[in-house]
């Protein structure tokens, strides 16, 4: 059963930054709305930037970040500290998949995706998607090795500085079948690590998306 917040009020959003987020639950407080917790689209994450960049906060500005440093109370912890002390979870949400090659390159591939082909972690039998010109493809959640790297990373970069939970949301046609399959798991996986003070929102948001 997941913890009573998760069935409470739940802000989610794209495009934000810390002073938006900020703001935002203010308002809430000022106006005596309730609010349980605040969801971040992926742009919390250092998206496109090389050394894990996918489980880091979006707390720096490096190549292949093209919206750098909208959390700087992200990494540090800060950010989420005063959330909590207006009794505002923070979550943010997840992908199954990551970036192949380096900012830049064809050729090279980044770290984490370096470390994906040579344990064989790659989900088969899809082609690789495409942002910004650079190739992502999925991981292949039903391995342990997946998950347990996976989540130990995540872990190790994001989550124990501020993570009250975690949502998956990419779930697309043409392979609805695969992709419910595939970010299912990432979530059931990810509850089944979380402690006692961490959930995951079941990822019934973004369907279609």
């Amino acid at each position: 059963m997941p913890p009573k917040w998760t069935l409470g009020f739940l802000n989610s959003q794209w495009g934000s930054d810390e002073k938006e987020v900020r703001a935002i639950v203010d308002t809430y407080r000022s106006k005596h709305i309730p609010l349980d917790a605040f969801i971040l689209d992926y742009d919390w994450k250092a998206w496109g930037e090389d050394n894990y960049g996918e489980w880091r906060w979006n707390s720096t500005a490096g190549t292949g970040n093209h919206d750098p440093a909208k959390f700087p109370g992200g990494s540090n912890g800060l950010f989420a500290e005063e959330l909590r002390a207006k009794g505002v979870k923070l979550a943010g949400i997840l992908k199954p998949r990551i970036f192949v090659n380096k900012p830049g390159s064809t050729t090279e591939r980044d770290d984490a995706a370096g470390y994906a082909t040579d344990h064989h972690l790659w989900y088969g039998g899809e082609p690789e998607e495409s942002e910004d010109a650079r190739p992502l493809h999925d991981i292949d959640f039903t391995k342990p090795e997946t998950r347990a790297w996976f989540w130990s990373t995540f872990c190790h970069r994001s989550r124990r500085a501020w993570l009250a939970g975690g949502m998956t949301r990419q779930i697309a046609p043409p392979r609805l079948a695969d992709r419910s399959f595939i970010s299912i798991i990432c979530s059931l996986c990810t509850w089944a690590a979380h402690s006692t003070t961490a959930s995951v929102v079941p990822p019934t948001y973004g369907f279609g998306h």
